[in-house]
């Protein structure tokens, strides 16, 4: 992304900090605010000929799409990872149900909605869209890095954190790589959002790799890559394949009956069925990887 963005000329670029897990009324305070600011930017700015935004479910982005949705020639939403697969299956159907509604007090402030008839969608996977243009970025390539046979990386995930995944089901998937792959030196890279008793549950049986860096940054910045890499449901999963495709990439799909929150159940089926549609040896299920093939391919 800082590749693809660099190569634009910005006249004027505008910083707004966006507060984090703060109280409903210091939000309060801020959005009238953050209300102020977009009314003067939007009597500054008459017309601009793109808008390039990243997230297409956060709000505060999502009502600077609004303001100025009839001045804008282009929006471009760039890569979001797993999100951006889900985001245009969804937009294949009703295009307005896919953006998320706003909240009540946002809409008594005067902000409004986007309706996004045509979006150009910044992404290195591949997807098609009869509705949206498809502008396609090149991740770094990682093919002449040394493999380690003997080391696989399982990426931790925040799902018992956001209710999607029960501790014990969590705990058990860990437990079942472990078996399965006990010839390996094993490494847990935990995610930020993950609990840190949670992580201290995991350490009993698998070492924790600290990883301050974004993972695929990780990932470039050294000249090894692990054998495999291994998670439920994450980005990098993907990003790892384009980047370095002779890792093996395993995933661990989660039954629907698994997943706790019923709104999750339809995006993890999106992910999972494009997932799914990776047709090499290369990118598995792990109930598709057989224990024959692991163990020839670490030789």
């Amino acid at each position: 992304m800082r590749q693809y963005l660099g190569q634009h000329n910005w006249s004027k670029v505008y910083f707004i900090s966006i507060p984090v897990n703060s109280n409903q009324i210091y939000e309060y305070f801020f959005l009238l605010y953050f209300r102020v600011i977009l009314f003067f930017i939007q009597k500054k700015l008459k017309s601009v000929e793109e808008l390039h935004f990243s997230s297409y479910n956060n709000l505060f982005q999502l009502v600077i799409c609004g303001a100025f949705e009839k001045r804008i020639d282009k929006f471009f939403l760039l890569n979001d990872g797993m999100q951006q697969i889900v985001i245009n299956t969804m937009r294949r159907g009703d295009t307005d149900r896919s953006v998320r509604d706003l909240p009540l007090l946002y809409k008594i402030m005067g902000f409004n909605k986007p309706i996004f008839g045509k979006l150009h969608i910044v992404t290195p996977y591949t997807i098609e869209s009869d509705r949206d243009v498809i502008v396609n970025i090149k991740l770094p390539d990682l093919c002449h890095h040394k493999v380690i046979k003997n080391e696989i990386l399982f990426l931790g995930s925040p799902l018992v954190e956001v209710g999607i995944l029960s501790f014990g089901d969590y705990l058990s998937d860990i437990k079942k790589v472990v078996s399965r792959y006990k010839n390996f030196h094993l490494k847990y890279v935990p995610h930020p959002k993950e609990d840190r008793s949670k992580l201290n549950d995991i350490s009993t049986f698998i070492y924790i790799q600290e990883n301050k860096s974004i993972f695929e940054e990780y990932l470039i910045s050294s000249q090894d890559l692990p054998f495999a890499v291994i998670s439920h449901y994450s980005t990098s999963l993907l990003n790892t394949h384009l980047m370095a495709p002779s890792v093996q990439i395993v995933y661990i799909p989660i039954a629907e009956e698994r997943i706790k929150k019923n709104n999750a159940q339809e995006k993890m089926k999106v992910v999972y069925d494009y997932f799914r549609s990776i047709e090499t040896p290369f990118f598995l299920s792990l109930d598709d990887v057989r224990l024959e093939d692991v163990i020839s391919n670490k030789r």
